[in-house]
């Protein structure tokens, strides 16, 4: 059997055993190996290693030296996938030995969750539903003044895609736009949007920093940009990533992270990817709704931020590429990064690394930050991965929203004062 035969032969048997009795997608004896490259040569094994199994969930993708690839694999890849990554002095490790194991922990964790779905109620140290999300919107706009919900766009599914609005001054014509949980199982991304805006109204009139900052922007916050993945991670597949574009005649979901229109086309192509790209830029209803909406404020759009996780960094454009390709902004850009992340690690010690997000991570075509920057204009356009560096991964406990919103919070602090400062 040749090597392309043997990936899809391995395929087919993840998809068959991969679903249990009920159609929820287990993940029993899957493992997540951590491959730390200490050398460019075995940098570079570890790309085309990356490349050769595409189809595979690389959590951490090889990106520099010294820092570790993690990636999940299924009991039948198991075998072939060490063979194929295995060379002299490169030591492949077994990080997480069961991934049903993290996810049932977590579920057990969060089986005491509350049912209370008005604003003063919430929990919001809790991963919540997207149905108690919604009607917490519902709620928390029409407890407080200033705030409205605004549709942003649609899901392939049908569902409107809503952010919530803050205006407090009439006067205010400048717009700071952050959006979470496009990626489905990076629960921690909606969790701290939802803090955020608690935390920015609640301190309106009391901290002058917020007030300034909501006095002189317009702020629309998006928990949940991925409702139908997100749905879905929470009934049927935690690690499922993508939107729910079932992709005729292949696997499916695309990745809404590698559709947006700016340098898009270098993504994967397989359907069964995890970075599936799309038929073409903006084909999802998420993404070119979205376009349009923020395209209509024009140039007064003048903060873009996309919330991720994980790994714990603040990365700005260029994201396509993994060469240093020099634009107008980027020194500032840089600045203002530095500036938020000292902010961040004053709160908890939690250090985010900086840095710009292709040469720096890894290239990838078609993200948000390029689209911001690239698209919209958005001189401050960042991608930020979230809690934590590789401790759990995408399973962050429940107990580490709150800090974890607590840094975000000082951080986006430190940036209010610049957009303030220079746009005001």
């Amino acid at each position: 059997m040749g090597v392309v035969q043997l990936l899809r032969f391995a395929f087919v048997v993840v998809i068959t055993c991969q679903f249990g009795a009920h159609g929820k997608v287990r993940y029993d004896g899957y493992k997540v190996f951590r491959i730390t490259p200490r050398t460019q040569d075995e940098l570079k094994w570890m790309q085309g290693v990356a490349d050769r199994w595409e189809t595979l969930d690389f959590w951490k993708h090889p990106t520099k030296v010294g820092r570790p690839v993690d990636v999940m694999v299924s009991p039948a890849q198991q075998l072939d996938f060490v063979r194929s990554a295995s060379r002299p002095g490169l030591e492949i490790t077994t990080w997480i030995s069961n991934v049903q194991d993290m996810i049932d922990r977590e579920a057990a964790e969060m089986i005491n969750s509350k049912n209370e779905v008005n604003a003063a109620n919430f929990d919001y140290n809790k991963y919540n539903t997207y149905e108690k999300i919604f009607a917490w919107m519902n709620d928390f706009s029409s407890s407080h003044s200033g705030v409205s919900m605004v549709q942003v766009t649609t899901t392939y599914e049908g569902e409107r895609v809503y952010g919530l609005r803050i205006a407090k001054s009439p006067s205010a014509t400048n717009v700071a736009y952050i959006q979470g949980g496009i990626h489905a199982r990076e629960w921690v991304s909606p969790a701290t949007v939802i803090n955020l805006i608690n935390m920015f109204v609640s301190n309106y009139g009391s901290d002058d920093t917020v007030t300034s900052m909501l006095d002189n922007f317009v702020w629309i916050m998006v928990p949940v940009y991925n409702i139908d993945g997100y749905k879905f991670s929470r009934i049927e597949d935690r690690m499922w990533r993508k939107n729910r574009n079932p992709n005729t005649g292949g696997c499916a979901g695309v990745d809404l992270n590698r559709n947006y229109d700016y340098e898009w086309g270098g993504a994967s192509k397989s359907k069964c990817a995890q970075d599936y790209q799309g038929t073409e830029a903006l084909s999802e209803p998420e993404n070119s709704g979205s376009k349009a909406f923020l395209q209509s404020f024009g140039s007064n759009l003048k903060l873009f931020i996309d919330f991720h996780s994980y790994g714990q960094y603040w990365l700005y454009p260029w994201g396509y590429t993994r060469f240093d390709v020099a634009h107008p902004d980027k020194d500032e850009q840089n600045a203002l990064a530095i500036k938020v992340e000292n902010s961040i690690n004053s709160v908890h010690n939690k250090n985010y690394f900086v840095g710009e997000s292709g040469p720096d991570m890894y290239p990838a075509t078609g993200g948000s930050e390029d689209f911001g920057y690239g698209s919209l204009g958005v001189k401050y356009s960042y991608v930020v991965e979230l809690r934590d560096e590789g401790t759990f991964g995408f399973e962050l406990p429940e107990r580490q929203i709150q800090p974890t919103a607590e840094e975000i919070y000082a951080g986006m602090k430190t940036l209010g004062q610049q957009l303030v400062a220079e746009y005001a």
